[in-house]
């Protein structure tokens, strides 16, 4: 069941070349999701309160037009078919019935208590229960294959604060993006494909090393590391001239 939202993209959300910053395009996909399970149900602040919550795992991203200050965007997301351990969430931005942008998403619920994973049987109600649209086809991977250690070098640090974090105390997932871009080359270019892996939380507080590597044909792999040395995301990034 797709549920759409209708925004007017804030001028603030935009980057030096007048479009659209890649965390702030994630920004309103996932509120229009937050929409979606507060007027169906369950809602985020139920499920906490009934202590579970839903962790983002990977999330893949294709940007086909450029979303510019003031255009008015229609912003859809649903749940999609989804087994075991995994819930499937898929998104689409549209300008003017014309789309501009699709995505696709792998989250767990769990439990926050014993921070078990929770199968998608144990939540057959809700937004969960009704017939699924299908899933969106997208030719970035969701799964990321970085290069070799020897070609991904350390580009910096960035340290969790304030800005960056959420109600659960850590970086939320929508951040990565712009902070990941942050270390790359992004003078007159553009994202057109983003594709991340979460694999552990970053508090605030927490120092990441960032590491990069840049390919001929504008493929750039990340990935940072906590103080603890464990991996705490994954990403690849597609640039284009603008």
């Amino acid at each position: 069941m797709k549920w759409t939202e209708s925004f007017t993209v804030n001028t603030h959300d935009t980057d030096p070349s007048g479009t659209i910053r890649t965390g702030a395009l994630l920004k309103y996909m996932q509120e229009t999701a937050n929409l979606q399970c507060r007027g169906v149900g369950p809602s985020n602040e139920e499920l906490r309160k009934r202590g579970f919550g839903f962790v983002v795992s990977r999330m893949a991203l294709s940007i086909y037009k450029d979303i510019k200050a003031y255009d008015v965007i229609s912003v859809s997301s649903w749940p999609c078919e989804s087994r075991g351990f995994t819930f499937n969430r898929c998104y689409e931005v549209k300008i003017n019935g014309e789309l501009a942008a699709e995505a696709s998403s792998a989250w767990a619920l769990m439990n926050l208590e014993t921070r078990r994973p929770c199968r998608v049987t144990e939540m057959a109600e809700g937004y969960f229960s009704g017939e699924y649209d299908p899933p969106v086809e997208l030719d970035v991977p969701i799964r990321i294959r970085l290069p070799e250690e020897s070609s991904i070098m350390l580009s910096g640090e960035y340290t969790v604060s304030y800005r960056d974090a959420d109600v659960n105390r850590h970086m939320n997932n929508t951040v990565y993006a712009d902070m990941l871009c942050g270390f790359l080359p992004m003078d007159g270019k553009k994202v057109i494909s983003f594709s991340i892996s979460y694999q552990s939380e970053a508090p605030l507080g927490e120092n990441l090393k960032v590491y990069t590597s840049v390919s001929d044909d504008g493929t750039c792999y990340l990935k940072t590391v906590r103080e603890d040395g464990k991996t705490n995301v994954e990403a690849e990034i597609l640039l284009e001239d603008i």
